[in-house]
């Protein structure tokens, strides 16, 4: 109801304050939502939420940690800019040792830069200054795909750290370049 009516584009509007936001790309464009489209994305959701609950190693885990911090927001300054991230899970496993976990719901197999935005969020937590990390390997990259009830783990070295970097420079030069 809220997308069909296109509440989204209405003054003042946000996500985080509206418990009914809802922003479909159909409404947007006119054709609607058909039942039977939106029939299959709830069976899609009952399914990823089922898998999610499957996954009772992970689930231990988070358990085991009374300091989790779920939507935290990270600012970084670099280069001139202020980069902001909102990291979906973030704990420390112990001092100086923080797990970062990145919630996605698209299928795998598809070419995904989510070890870009897990290795983003490890390296705004490393620069940050909050955290005693040692060094970028006691950092913990995991991306809990819901939809295939998958756990990745992705690398977190100094080297995927410099390579962001890169991507990062070149991006907010071709921004600073369109300015």
């Amino acid at each position: 109801h809220f997308s069909r009516l296109k509440r989204y584009r209405d003054s003042g509007i946000a996500k985080s304050r509206c418990e009914s936001y809802c922003a479909l790309l159909p409404d947007e464009t006119g054709e609607g939502v058909s039942e039977q489209n939106l029939d299959e994305v709830c069976n899609e959701i009952g399914i990823a939420f089922d898998r999610l609950a499957g996954l009772t190693e992970l689930w231990t885990e988070i358990r085991r940690h009374r300091d989790c911090q779920a939507e935290m927001p990270l600012w970084v300054n670099f280069d001139s800019v202020r980069i902001k991230a909102q990291l979906d899970l973030f704990y420390q496993r112990s001092r100086g040792h923080p797990t970062i976990l990145d919630w996605k719901s698209y299928d795998l197999g598809g070419d995904s830069d989510a070890w870009l935005q897990t290795a983003l969020c490890g390296w705004m937590v490393w620069r940050c200054g909050r955290y005693d990390i040692r060094r970028p390997e006691d950092i913990k990259l995991v991306e809990c795909q819901v939809q295939d009830g998958a756990v990745i783990e992705h690398e977190c070295t100094l080297e995927v750290f410099e390579e962001l970097e890169d991507r990062i420079y070149r991006s907010l030069q071709r921004i600073f370049s369109l300015c």
